[in-house]
């Protein structure tokens, strides 16, 4: 008998939606644990196998700020054992962001400073944010709290980084995917929110990734990233993400 590949289950899933959402589970939010809404996340995406099994990945498109219409190219590596570097080129300035762990640098083509507190938080939001799916499923469950419904309908799961950062993702409860990622540091009225809503997913070995992210700022969509290609990777160089200098010029 001939099975589906993952992708096209995932895919499958997400064009079901309208059967599921006419469950029980969808319309009562106390019948949702944790536990069944990571593994509706799995599903959506692929599945556990396909994403444990997921070492990172490098991509490449465009940052549009919808403020003052500032376009740059972007470039961007994750690996998901909790590195980033993101490298975006506008037209006069370039502008890089490294994490390597606990470690967080930023700056210039040139070179990069280790990062202030708030900025390596927000570095760190922002990694979370790339990794959601797959640290939600690699999650203790006891590090996740389920927060009922949104009012947009979306499953809440809260996970709280440290005393002063979390991160709260909207899951659709059609499909499993993480459709909205806020991230926040310190208190409500003088903290940092991180908002970005997730769209047009497409598979890439065995995996769904969003190919359109928009940012949030009060309220307002305030910038636009557009992946042009997404691919797996395996193996990063070592001197990936460590800053320039430290280890010959990057």
């Amino acid at each position: 008998m001939n099975r589906k590949p993952k992708w096209a289950r995932s895919l499958t899933l997400v064009l079901a939606g309208a059967a599921f959402a006419g469950s029980p589970a969808a319309a009562e939010p106390e019948t949702w644990t944790v536990v069944a809404v990571v593994d509706l996340v799995a599903e959506g995406y692929g599945g556990r196998e396909a994403l444990n099994d997921f070492p990172g990945f490098h991509a490449r498109g465009s940052v549009l700020s919808l403020a003052d219409g500032l376009s740059g190219r972007l470039l961007l590596d994750v690996s998901l054992e909790g590195d980033m570097r993101s490298e975006v080129s506008y037209p006069r300035r370039k502008e890089v962001r490294i994490l390597a762990g606990p470690m967080a640098w930023n700056g210039g083509h040139h070179g990069q400073r280790p990062s202030t507190p708030d900025m390596a938080a927000s570095m760190r939001l922002q990694y979370h944010r790339l990794a959601a799916p797959f640290e939600l499923v690699s999650a203790d469950p006891a590090e996740l709290a389920f927060e009922g419904l949104a009012e947009n309908g979306r499953l809440l799961i809260v996970r709280q980084w440290n005393e002063q950062a979390r991160t709260t993702y909207e899951i659709d409860v059609e499909s499993g995917l993480i459709l909205n990622v806020r991230g926040e540091i310190g208190e409500e009225d003088d903290g940092l929110l991180f908002e970005t809503e997730a769209h047009d997913f497409r598979p890439v070995d065995g995996v769904l990734f969003p190919f359109r992210m928009t940012t949030i700022v009060g309220g307002s969509a305030a910038a636009e990233t557009i992946l042009d290609r997404l691919t797996r990777e395996d193996d990063f160089e070592p001197t990936r993400f460590l800053p320039a200098g430290s280890a010959g010029d990057m």
